[in-house]
């Protein structure tokens, strides 16, 4: 639904945030827009202050991500993210870096901590799988997803704190980022879906959007967290102390 408060807006709820965005997001589910927004995305121009150097900046009170070739993300005081999307980049690629690199800012401003993890809802509670890149972390959540348990979160998973400092994880976004390898190994075809990155044929990943019933949509206290790892046996044991908080960081 538009915005009133935008003259192309739409709106959306993401990380358990209203959202208000001049940018169509179809990645996510559109709402009616009858709350009050938390935070507001808006295209405009963005100074950079290293240029078109990749990276993440501070400048003059916010902070600016530079992608080559994608666009510039100024991100400020956890509530407004300016988009200038580089001439000819496609949509897609813009909003993989708003709602992945962007958004993570942007959390980290409103006090809250993203993870690199999926997360999937069991007996209630959300355990999240965290781990280096092809460690299986999507495969695992699809699985989850196809013996019928809901999906919190892919790629990102927002963790925050109630009153009494129970921690708790946030709905993401709705889809799964699966590799070719692992998007045939669950019987899908890849062909139906669209690649992570568009305009990069080398580069295999595939986003598989998820029904809402599939989905989590209320936030839920956080079980455990798990760390993958790649081993000759299957092994569960505890990460405890300095090690399990490097595991966080």
């Amino acid at each position: 639904m538009r915005d009133p408060d935008l003259s192309h807006g739409y709106s959306y709820e993401l990380f358990g945030l209203q959202v208000r965005s001049e940018l169509a997001l179809p990645e996510l589910i559109e709402e009616s827009g009858g709350a009050e927004a938390d935070v507001v995305i808006r295209v405009g121009q963005v100074e950079a202050p290293a240029g078109d150097d990749a990276g993440l900046y501070p400048h003059d009170g916010a902070l600016v991500l530079v992608v080559p070739d994608v666009a510039r993300f100024r991100i400020e005081q956890g509530r407004t993210i300016t988009i200038e999307p580089a001439p000819g980049a496609p949509e897609p690629n813009v909003r993989l870096f708003l709602l992945g690199s962007a958004f993570g800012a942007l959390l980290h401003q409103k006090g809250l901590l993203p993870l690199h993890a999926n997360a999937v809802e069991i007996d209630g509670k959300a355990f999240a799988f965290m781990g280096g890149s092809g460690e299986g972390k999507s495969t695992l959540a699809a699985w989850f997803h196809d013996q019928g348990y809901r999906v919190i979160a892919d790629d990102v998973c927002v963790v925050g704190f109630d009153d009494d400092g129970v921690p708790y994880a946030m709905p993401g976004l709705p889809r799964l980022r699966l590799w070719r390898e692992a998007l045939e190994a669950t019987g899908r075809n890849a062909d139906s879906y669209a690649r992570s990155y568009a305009g990069r044929e080398d580069f295999d990943k595939f986003d598989v959007p998820l029904s809402v019933p599939a989905i989590a949509g209320d936030r839920l206290e956080l079980g455990a967290i798990y760390l993958l790892e790649r081993g000759e046996t299957v092994e569960i044991s505890p990460i405890k102390g300095i090690a399990a908080a490097e595991t966080i960081f």
